[in-house]
């Protein structure tokens, strides 16, 4: 929201932008979903243990890296609120210019872990674990653009952004895998989909600032958030992926695949929440930078989420047989018991994440100790009662909804303080 907004236009440019977002970020949903239902069909559960194990580290990857999205988005939306686009412009090159070789150095050296973890990890190929590493450096570089587009709100170009990816995907990835069954392949749909992406999104955001000089914008005063955030990202992807990676290493091949179905339609809750989380920090800021009521556009947004995660939790109580054999077929109908707890989880870790992001953007992260606590609590529940994969669900289920009950006295107790001194950032 600009300075000159007036207040009671807030919740409706949130409404609208909600809209674009979840239209988009929907469609892109829908795609990426279709996407992994044919390459479970079509690999089958053994094979597919391999896919949502490497997928499992991908979003590990991705959400770790995430607080190079959120740190452009949370920057961006305050130049941009305050129109200074060569800001904006200078943050772009800094973040890109950074990330590109710091994440270039962390991949090399993980080649060296691939095939230590895929013994660990029971693979049968390394090849998905070398897919995986390509994947995280180019959605790491594409996340630097989609976190300026988020920041600035121009989220037509975002949503432009994600479906091009999410089609390409579709469109190359699955005649690939049906010549060439095995995870690996299935895994560089994802690689190619998003070199092309990347390529759209450095033409998307040079339209943002056009002929406005780039201001040098001192790394500094980006990691004094950053460096916090990277802390929440670490939290956030464990939350995510591990059940899945311990289900994958305390559990035959078959048991798995059984758990990776269930988890992978269960990860609609969390593609659901991922527009809310886009808007929710640049909005937030903005509301901040504008003297509004940031609190009040968090409970919107969050409420917002709730409505529209309960609906497939709806239909996964009512009819979990009937949608897992619809989506992956009747290989995967072992996994009905799983389905309903770890979608209801999801919701619980939906909510987790929008309160943490909103406390994130104007630097407040007392909320990790809680965090985090919650996730050592999950993988010591996992470790020592793992009798079954419906005991790790009702585990998970646990922990989630303890861990939001937590975070949401946190969060009231801290929004009703001022934000601290330095939250903003300056140029060089």
């Amino acid at each position: 929201m600009s300075a000159q907004e007036p207040r009671h236009g807030a919740g409706q440019r949130e409404m609208r932008q909600m809209v674009v977002l979840g239209a988009g970020t929907m469609a892109a949903a829908v795609l990426a979903l279709l996407y992994q239902l044919v390459i479970g069909r079509r690999l089958g559960p053994m094979e597919y243990a391999d896919f949502a194990a490497a997928l499992s580290l991908i979003y590990f990857g991705a959400i770790t890296a995430g607080p190079v999205n959120a740190t452009a988005a949370r920057f961006g939306a305050e130049y941009a609120t305050l129109g200074d686009w060569g800001r904006v412009r200078g943050l772009a090159y800094t973040l890109m210019r950074y990330t590109s070789g710091v994440g270039l150095l962390i991949c090399v050296g993980a080649v060296a872990f691939a095939s230590p973890l895929a013994d660990w990890l029971h693979f049968r190929s390394r090849a998905p674990l070398f897919a995986t590493i390509i994947v995280l450096y180019l959605t790491l570089l594409v996340g630097v653009a989609r976190g300026i587009l988020r920041g600035a709100r121009d989220f037509r170009k975002f949503n432009i952004n994600t479906m091009v990816e999410a089609g390409l995907r579709v469109a190359i990835g699955i005649p690939l895998v049906l010549v060439f069954v095995t995870a690996g392949v299935a895994l560089a749909g994802y690689a190619i989909a998003l070199v092309i992406a990347l390529l759209l999104s450095v033409r998307q955001t040079a339209t943002l600032w056009q002929a406005s000089p780039r201001v040098r914008i001192a790394p500094r005063s980006l990691m004094r958030f950053g460096v916090p955030m990277l802390g929440f990202g670490v939290v956030s992807a464990g939350f995510l992926t591990l059940d899945m990676l311990m289900v994958k290493r305390l559990f035959d091949g078959e048991t798995a695949g059984m758990y990776a179905g269930a988890v992978t339609l269960a990860r609609t809750i969390f593609l659901i929440q991922s527009p809310f989380s886009t808007l929710l920090i640049p909005a937030f800021v903005a509301e901040t930078v504008s003297a509004g009521r940031p609190a009040m556009t968090l409970f919107r947004v969050a409420g917002a989420f709730i409505a529209v995660a309960l609906v497939p939790v709806a239909i996964f109580a009512a009819w979990p047989h009937a949608v897992l054999e619809v989506a992956l077929g009747s290989a995967f109908v072992d996994a009905t018991p799983l389905l309903l707890p770890l979608a209801a989880a999801g919701v619980l870790s939906g909510i987790s994440t929008l309160l943490a992001n909103a406390l994130a953007s104007v630097h407040r992260f007392a909320f990790l100790v809680p965090y985090a606590a919650g996730l050592a609590v999950e993988g010591t529940l996992i470790a020592i009662w793992h009798g079954s994969v419906e005991t790790v669900a009702t585990l998970v289920l646990a922990v989630q909804g303890c861990t939001a009950a937590v975070m949401l006295v946190t969060a009231l107790a801290t929004l009703s303080r001022p934000s601290p001194p330095g939250w903003r950032t300056e140029a060089a």
